[in-house]
């Protein structure tokens, strides 16, 4: 019995050891189990009321965030370029449309002030045209002002360079002097059909483009002021109470004084620069005049609104008169040009290529006269068909006029004497005008020569 007790003993001690060697605890007796139980818990609560605690302390000293709220983000809109397909590019080698076949009749795009103008028949270069009689403000604001903007502001660009290549010369300041000059000339022929409205206006051309050598005493004072013989005016003033003073003050003058190299030696900058300022100051206030002219309504009453009788066709005939004015220009220069490119005393200037830029400018100021015309051919249905031929006629000498081969071989004046007979015979009855009702201030391409430079 004490040998059985004894085993079961032994067994029970090999089984507490193999569980030691398990890694977990002998089974305990019922107390130990509740007391590690009572333990636990008390334990868990004491650790939640710390946690409490500690959390509550946190509030109290932390300040209370503020709430922000990320700024948004806005997203640019694209630009509307970007938005709309670009316009396809007119053809300029289109066909023309009612015009009857000139010779080599390429249509070459022209200048002209015309944009932002509503929608109506399209031009020789694709552009559209509004059509309708227009009032005297849409006339203005479209057709009138644009181009005595662009004259002043390339006016004043000029006054500027003159400034510059007399107070520091040097080769950039004269091709910078040249090349301002140039667009001026452009310019100024450009207002050559819009000389109407005002005595300023009609006056306008000789102004800025009377001949310095137009006549012979002139040109004498010219030279004596730069050679040193005569004393140089000292302002704008002076230079008026000269006798025959118009043909030393515009751009013509300018030329002769700065853009020509054939210059004498006794004929210094010096001289010539005391001069050129003076004139150079003429242009760009005459310039500007002419556009605050029209800016603050100093014209003649049919411009300044729809109150007096028959006011739209006062308008409408001064805008014919201004082309039989410059087609007559046109055609005497370009006369003189083709017959003697190189050299000609008769032109207003003397250079060449300053010659072809001017012609150029006034095939390019009649061109966008005849396209304001036809802003009235609602009205008048027999005008649309006319002014397109008159404008493929411009195309066609003007394209010649670029060319060195055809400029001498008459084409140009081929064109430009249809053109000529078309606006001082046709235009005027197609608008419904006596054609023998208008002013001819160029009455004959056949002018005496006038003398020639020095």
């Amino acid at each position: 019995m004490t040998d059985r007790r004894s085993a079961q003993r032994d067994r029970s001690a090999v089984l507490r050891g193999a569980v030691v060697a398990s890694g977990q605890a002998a089974p305990a007796g019922p107390s130990r189990a509740c007391a590690a139980s009572f333990i636990r818990q008390v334990g868990l609560a004491a650790l939640v009321v710390w946690l409490g605690t500690v959390a509550l302390a946190q509030a109290q000293s932390t300040p209370p965030a503020v709430r922000t709220e990320a700024p948004a983000i806005i997203v640019p809109r694209p630009p509307a370029e970007l938005l709309v397909p670009p316009a396809r590019a007119s053809r300029t080698d289109a066909p023309l449309p009612d015009a009857a076949p000139l010779p080599d009749a390429a249509a070459v795009p022209s200048r002209d002030a015309g944009e932002g103008v509503a929608a109506g028949p399209a031009g020789l270069d694709g552009t559209s045209v509004q059509t309708g009689s227009p009032d005297s403000e849409a006339l203005i604001e479209t057709e009138i002002t644009p181009v005595l903007n662009q004259f002043a502001a390339s006016a004043l660009r000029l006054q500027n360079a003159v400034i510059r290549h007399c107070a520091v010369p040097s080769a950039a300041s004269e091709e910078g002097l040249r090349a301002d000059f140039a667009a001026a000339v452009a310019d100024s022929a450009g207002i050559l059909p819009l000389s109407f409205g005002s005595a300023e206006a009609q006056n306008a051309p000789s102004f800025f483009l009377t001949n310095v050598g137009s006549s012979v005493f002139s040109t004498s004072q010219l030279n004596a002021m730069m050679s040193g013989r005569r004393p140089v005016p000292r302002n704008l003033a002076e230079l008026r109470t000269l006798d025959q003073a118009r043909p030393l003050m515009g751009l013509p003058a300018l030329e002769r004084l700065l853009i020509a190299k054939n210059h004498t030696r006794a004929e210094s900058l010096a001289n010539r620069c005391r001069l050129a300022l003076i004139v150079a100051a003429n242009i760009e206030g005459k310039a500007r005049s002419l556009r605050d002219t029209w800016r603050t309504g100093q014209v003649e009453p049919h411009w300044r609104g729809d109150g007096i009788e028959l006011a739209d066709r006062l308008r409408l005939r001064d805008l014919i008169q201004g082309a039989i004015n410059t087609i007559d220009i046109l055609n005497r220069d370009a006369r003189q040009y083709a017959a003697s490119p190189s050299a000609n005393p008769a032109l207003p200037f003397a250079s060449p290529d300053i010659g072809r830029i001017y012609l150029v400018a006034v095939v390019d100021g009649l061109t966008r006269q005849m396209r304001c015309l036809r802003r009235f051919e609602a009205d008048y249905s027999q005008s649309g068909t006319l002014l397109r031929e008159i404008e493929r006629a411009f195309a066609v000498g003007r394209a010649r006029l670029q060319n060195d081969q055809t400029v001498t071989d008459g084409g140009v004046m081929v064109a430009f004497t249809q053109a000529h007979t078309d606006i001082i015979e046709r235009l005027p009855i197609v608008f419904e005008f006596d054609a023998t009702a208008f002013d001819r201030v160029v009455t004959s391409f056949e002018d005496p020569a006038r003398p020639e430079r020095p």
